[in-house]
């Protein structure tokens, strides 16, 4: 992911997979996997954002982040990629080559029998129901929603029946876009002139639809009155839109 991104002007760091990634140098498995990438000069912000209340910074700061944030994304949107799935990229069995695999990103739903994890998909609409059958495998064995299960089945259960009921989820995707899904305001590396100089922590980087990959990020709306069901488009949103705009 990280060096697909490089090759197509996106200002992340070079990445490096070790020749050995199965075991070290007495033949012995290796318990994790790593990679290596390039240093990157710059510094992140500490943004100062309470899960309840408004994103809080100086209005010099806050319009740097929505320009420096937008800059990233529209180049984002000009990235052309050889897939159509939603789904984690990973190296394809030909050097420079990417394939799609499984989703392996932040919030990720797994299934309770192997293979354990979903995807790649060729719709929202299949997506959204393995996500279904998945929570309602785990409401029947007791891990989930263990103060309600009844009521949480059959909310599930409905739900499940709109998914499969939507004409719009279930359009075949035609192309697909990054979704960097960890974007905190800390993950953009800047210089003492605010020009941004990277974009880190990829790891729970993903492709999907247009529209979920360039929804707006949670430090733009999350707060008291989204928690509570308040879907007014918010100043930061505004903001974002008049720069893309």
């Amino acid at each position: 992911m990280l060096n697909t991104l490089k090759k197509s002007g996106i200002l992340v760091p070079e990445g490096f997979i070790p020749v050995r990634t199965c075991s070290d140098d007495q033949g012995q498995d290796i318990p994790f996997d790593y990679f290596f990438y390039k240093f990157l000069s710059g510094s992140t912000w500490r943004i100062p954002k309470h899960p309840l209340k408004s994103l809080s910074l100086p209005e010099d700061k806050f319009l740097q982040l929505i320009e420096g944030y937008g800059q990233i994304q529209i180049k984002l949107s000009e990235l052309q990629l050889p897939v159509d799935q939603i789904s984690c990229l990973r190296s394809g069995s030909q050097p420079g080559n990417i394939e799609v695999g499984p989703i392996i990103a932040r919030g990720c739903f797994q299934t309770p029998q192997p293979p354990y994890l979903l995807g790649p998909f060729s719709s929202m609409k299949d997506r959204y129901l393995a996500h279904i059958k998945a929570a309602l495998d785990y409401i029947l064995l007791g891990a989930i929603c263990q103060s309600d299960p009844i009521d949480a089945y059959l909310w599930h259960l409905e739900l499940e029946e709109l998914v499969n009921h939507s004409a719009v989820l279930a359009q075949p995707l035609q192309e697909v876009f990054v979704n960097h899904d960890d974007e905190k305001g800390d993950h953009l590396m800047w210089n003492e002139e605010g020009k941004i100089l990277g974009v880190l922590d990829w790891e729970w980087a993903y492709v999907t639809s247009k529209g979920e990959a360039f929804s707006s990020p949670y430090i733009f709306y999350e707060s008291w009155k989204y928690i509570k069901g308040d879907n007014t488009v918010t100043k930061e949103e505004n903001m974002l839109i008049d720069y893309y705009e």
